[in-house]
């Protein structure tokens, strides 16, 4: 059989078919204050698998100081270097129930978004408008929003930013992901997926 043939910085590989498969970077920012967006992140990574790419996560804590991971820093300002470099941007956040998010609106004020590509997930408690004001936004500093997902924190302390998901949400999110690359590169991808089979799933 034919060997896979990768070149990285053309963003392209043959794989043992001799078909052309595209790489992609991803970034993939989770914008919290409690464990809710990580986590959440961790299985947009898993659906960035899923379909055949892999990604970086940059956390960042709201209210803390910046930090940089793998590779990627912020300074003080807010500006994440690179940014343009990434051919998609994954943004997940927290969605208030009373007030603004102020690290989320920080990140989006110092950042050239013109020509990115992105997708939003968000975790919310209480549901509301947040989201699409937040697509509005980087839509009007022109980014390309590709698609959004709100998710639902469930337990007592989801009214104060904290609680978790569902393992629906989980899969959703994944999905949600893999739709989204599939979708960018003009994939079609007609077999069932195992996650569809998860009670109440819906994407």
């Amino acid at each position: 059989p034919k060997q896979s043939f990768c070149n990285k910085s053309q963003k392209a590989c043959l794989n043992r078919w001799g078909k052309i498969i595209q790489i992609m970077k991803i970034l993939i920012i989770a914008i919290t204050k409690s464990l809710a967006i990580p986590r959440l992140a961790h299985f947009v990574l898993d659906g960035c698998k899923q379909a055949g790419e892999t990604a970086q996560i940059l956390p960042i804590k709201a209210q803390s100081s910046l930090k940089g991971y793998f590779g990627l820093h912020e300074k003080k300002s807010g500006v994440i270097e690179d940014l343009a470099s990434f051919d998609l941007i994954f943004l997940g956040f927290e969605i208030p129930s009373f007030l603004e998010n102020p690290q989320l609106l920080k990140i989006i004020q110092s950042n050239n978004f013109e020509g990115s590509k992105l997708a939003l997930f968000g975790s919310y408690s209480k549901k509301s408008n947040y989201l699409e004001k937040i697509e509005k936004s980087l839509r009007e500093k022109g980014a390309s929003v590709l698609g959004t997902i709100g998710l639902k924190r469930i337990g007592l302390a989801s009214i104060v930013g904290k609680g978790s998901h569902s393992e629906t949400d989980h899969a959703r999110v994944q999905a949600f992901t893999e739709r989204t690359i599939n979708n960018l590169l003009g994939r079609h991808i007609s077999k069932d997926s195992e996650k569809s089979q998860i009670r109440n799933y819906r994407k």
